[in-house]
């Protein structure tokens, strides 16, 4: 029986779209999926972990790539990549008070003040574990044992909802069952295969 499920942020309950944040900045790496390159994501990943403000992640990228932009607009525009996903929003009401919601993500606190502390769902989530918080992020094992801690469910009644690969193979080596979402309009389907009504 499924008591709980958990989602993702970015790209399940709001669409990240790297790609305009690229085009304003003038980087020339162009990805929609991972907008750096080496010696970027590991500034971004220090961003995500917390051990990074977001100042000196904006000022770091600037200098890292020799970026024409000033620190507040590089905030500015990397602070307005996501976009609320209708069908995701609408499913996770249905569902509020049903089962038991939480929310899992590798975020930053640019984006948790810009989007995520701001959405009308957020106080539908009964659990909540971000990455800048905590100082670890999926695929660390680490991170789905906080989340199953404030649940306090077990693992293989809960339901993990993510974009990538990589986070759901460690959710399922956690125990739980997931759904990996490749388009935002499978998420209902796939939530009726697995018993949640």
């Amino acid at each position: 029986m499924i008591e709980a499920l958990i989602f993702d942020y970015g790209n399940v309950i709001e669409k990240v779209d790297y790609r305009s944040f690229l085009e304003c900045v003038a980087l020339d790496v162009i990805d929609a999926v991972d907008p750096f390159d080496s010696r970027g994501a590991v500034l971004q990943v220090a961003h995500e972990t917390g051990a990074m403000s977001s100042d000196t992640f904006a000022a770091a990228v600037i200098e890292t790539y020799a970026l024409d932009i000033s620190c507040p607009d590089f905030l500015d525009a990397y602070s307005n990549i996501l976009t609320p996903i209708a069908s995701t929003v609408a499913t996770i009401r249905r569902l509020a008070g049903r089962y038991q919601l939480a929310l899992l993500s590798n975020t930053n606190t640019l984006h948790y003040e810009n989007a995520i502390a701001r959405s009308e769902i957020l106080p539908l989530f009964d659990a909540v574990v971000l990455s800048h918080l905590v100082g670890y992020m999926k695929p660390d094992p680490r991170i789905y044992a906080d989340i199953l801690g404030k649940l306090q469910v077990p693992a293989q009644t809960c339901v993990f909802i993510d974009d990538r690969a990589a986070n759901i193979e460690a959710a399922e080596l956690a125990g739980m069952q997931t759904i990996h979402l490749t388009k935002p309009s499978t998420l209902a389907p796939d939530l009726a295969k697995l018993g949640v009504e």
